[in-house]
């Protein structure tokens, strides 16, 4: 609430897929029974009776790509591929489980496609960074043979 009355959209979009991410790990880290969670240990005790979760591991799910997807939507606004990537693997395994396997596949592709765009950039960065390094000490280079050449020219003009 904070991070939306502020405009925060990197906080907001955050938020959401931490919520998201939470459902995930309840429904992946929880011993599940025909669509019944059975144990919920890290809730310290938690009865899930009577707790605010919702009931059974599809409408868990369905939580978890709820704030996934709103995550993804305000990611992609903002711009941020490196969060857009994980938030694309989270909803591919969602969909997955929740055996939606087309759109498991679109949202694996969109997360391949992610990360071999920032794995590109990243690259092309280190290449660039490379050349840079290897001109500089090639120059680096050239100026010590100027220097010696220099000092052998003078020092032959001197015993001429």
């Amino acid at each position: 609430e904070i991070a939306k009355q502020n405009n925060d959209a990197n906080a907001q979009a955050m938020l959401l897929g931490g919520i998201g991410e939470s459902y995930l790990s309840i429904v992946t880290d929880t011993a599940i029974n025909n669509d019944t969670i059975v144990s919920v240990e890290f809730y310290s005790g938690v009865n899930t009776s009577h707790s605010l979760l919702p009931k059974g591991k599809t409408a868990i799910l369905s939580k978890a790509k709820e704030y996934t997807t709103a995550a993804i939507d305000m990611e992609t606004k903002i711009g941020n591929m490196f969060t857009q990537q994980i938030l694309f693997e989270h909803l591919y395994i969602i969909d997955t489980m929740l055996g939606d396997h087309q759109e498991a596949l679109k949202a694996y592709e969109q997360f391949i496609m992610l990360r071999d765009s920032i794995f590109s950039g990243e690259a092309k960065l280190k290449i660039t960074n490379l050349e840079t390094k290897r001109q500089l000490e090639l120059k680096d280079k050239q100026i010590q043979i100027d220097k010696l050449a220099v000092e052998k020219n003078a020092t032959s003009a001197y015993f001429s």
